[in-house]
């Protein structure tokens, strides 16, 4: 098969999502493969924001990768939320040979208008991983759902926001884990201390608990690795900072590839997220990763992990809970062993597989 992907994020960062591994698998299974990235802007090429990656991309052009994966990002001349550009986009689109895929797997819904306006053979499935309440994204939801034939999200939480109510084909597989990079063994599970969260440091992560936290357990190290986007709780200017603790550790972002080596330090991985609808909806892409590595999980109760009800997780719903799920957590041994088997059945293999069973059951409708 032909398959495309319409993604947020490009594939070689410091970030990787879940339209990375399944284009990977899907390529390792003979299929033609090419991820499309959001396109960047001239202004943002011009004062270099965004990622190093993503900006090479843009500048060096269509490449295909060590997974035989096409790999592309976009130029167009204005940022894609504050200006329409579907006539460019979808010329861009076509010049990439979309109108031959067979199957085109978007969860970029700024992709949409510009899909829309294509005669396109294809199958388009679009596949939300966020809730979106508000912005330029909740309009192009909108036109994702009117042109996709299928609809696969990352959590029950973020099909029902969907608030889909006709026959359009739908299902859940949530985000899923690269199992054999991380895992460990049995043995190599104990004498471990210490606390990491691994992710993006943005307007979904609870300063003010990874604070309160910290104070409380002074015996412990809280390390924290991945970019501080918005809010930087050490900027004095801002009315909003707070005096982190000397337990609090700001370790900077880690390429993927080394992820696995620091994870195996630690007895327990944070998911310390704001209470939120938009978290709630969360299938966080560290979960499994964290299980695999033979943690124990401490993270904010939400839907989407309730339903999961998995081992080696601990939830909880207010500050004293959080420090009840972490002492729980820091106390146990050999049970990380249960985590890793609850792990190893999400790996991304058996996730592209299922997505593929779906795929299959609108192929010919």
């Amino acid at each position: 098969m032909n398959i495309f992907f319409l993604s947020h994020t490009e594939d070689g960062g410091i970030y990787k999502v879940g339209s990375h591994h399944l284009s990977r698998e899907f390529s390792k299974m003979g299929n033609k493969v090419t991820h499309i990235s959001t396109p960047i802007s001239f202004p943002q090429l011009l004062i270099g924001k965004g990622s190093r990656s993503r900006i090479d991309q843009a500048k060096n052009g269509a490449f295909q990768d060590k997974n035989g994966v096409i790999q592309i990002v976009d130029k167009i001349p204005f940022p894609l939320r504050i200006l329409n550009q579907n006539v460019i986009i979808s010329h861009q689109l076509i010049s990439h040979s979309i109108l031959e895929a067979d199957f085109i797997l978007m969860d970029q819904p700024l992709f949409a208008p510009a899909l829309s306006k294509l005669d396109l053979k294809g199958k388009i499935i679009y596949r939300p991983t966020d809730v979106y309440l508000e912005g330029s994204m909740v309009e192009s939801q909108k036109v994702a759902l009117k042109i996709a034939d299928g609809v696969i999200a990352t959590s029950h939480t973020v099909l029902n926001n969907l608030n889909i109510n006709s026959d359009l084909p739908k299902h859940v597989e949530e985000n899923g884990v690269e199992f054999y990079r991380f895992y460990s063994k049995p043995s190599k599970i104990n004498n471990r201390d210490n606390v990491v969260y691994l992710g993006s440091l943005d307007e979904r992560f609870d300063w003010g608990l990874i604070r309160y936290l910290a104070i409380k357990f002074s015996d412990l190290k809280f390390d924290l690795y991945g970019t501080i986007r918005n809010f930087d709780p050490r900027n004095n200017n801002d009315e909003n900072s707070i005096i982190l603790p000397p337990n609090i550790r700001l370790l900077g972002p880690v390429p993927y590839e080394e992820v696995p080596y620091i994870l195996k330090k630690y007895k327990v991985g944070l998911l310390p997220f704001v209470n939120n609808e938009l978290n709630q909806g969360r299938s966080p892409m560290k979960l499994y990763e964290y299980l695999a590595s033979g943690l124990n999980v401490v993270s904010l109760r939400t839907r989407t992990l309730e339903q999961l009800n998995l081992p080696c997780v601990e939830l909880y719903d207010n500050t004293k809970n959080a420090c009840i799920a972490l002492e729980k957590a820091n106390k146990l041994n050999n049970s990380s062993i249960l985590g890793v088997e609850s792990a190893k059945k999400q790996d991304w293999s058996n996730k592209t597989k299922s997505i593929l069973n779906f795929m299959k059951t609108i192929e010919g409708t």
